[in-house]
């Protein structure tokens, strides 16, 4: 049996930049996000305590979300601002890679990580999936 691994490319650095955006852009006008910005709590709480609505969805919901809202009310100023950063993007794709050349995919990270969740989602559409959220070593 030969093991592949993924290559470590570090943590989103895009996040902190995009619950600033949240943030300025919640000052302004009513602000609704469709997708999991972030999974840390208090970040969570602090931006609905501002009335800033989360909902937590995968990216290829929002698109669908956004697509119908547009649809529904084309006189309606719905953004969709992409927030993902490069290096994730580079992330899920080199993961989507690595499953076509093998034929199970373990996935190891916290329940609450949507890079986790992500990942898991679209190997899971390629090969055999399986997501591990804690293990003792």
């Amino acid at each position: 049996m030969r093991v592949l691994r993924a290559q470590h490319l570090g943590m989103c650095f895009g996040v902190r930049d995009a619950i600033a955006l949240a943030f300025t852009h919640g000052e302004s006008a009513p602000l609704t996000i469709l997708g999991d910005l972030v999974h840390n709590e208090a970040v969570l709480a602090s931006l609905q305590a501002k009335g800033i609505a989360v909902a937590r969805n995968p990216i290829d919901r929002v698109r669908h979300l956004v697509a119908l809202m547009r649809q529904r009310f084309p006189q309606s100023d719905v953004r969709f601002i992409d927030t993902v950063c490069h290096p994730t993007k580079q992330r899920q794709s080199a993961a989507i890679d690595l499953a076509r050349q093998i034929d199970v995919v373990i996935v190891v990270g916290g329940e609450n990580s949507n890079n986790t969740r992500t990942a898991w989602l679209e190997n899971s559409r390629w090969k055999h999936s399986h997501s591990l959220r804690r293990a003792v070593i």
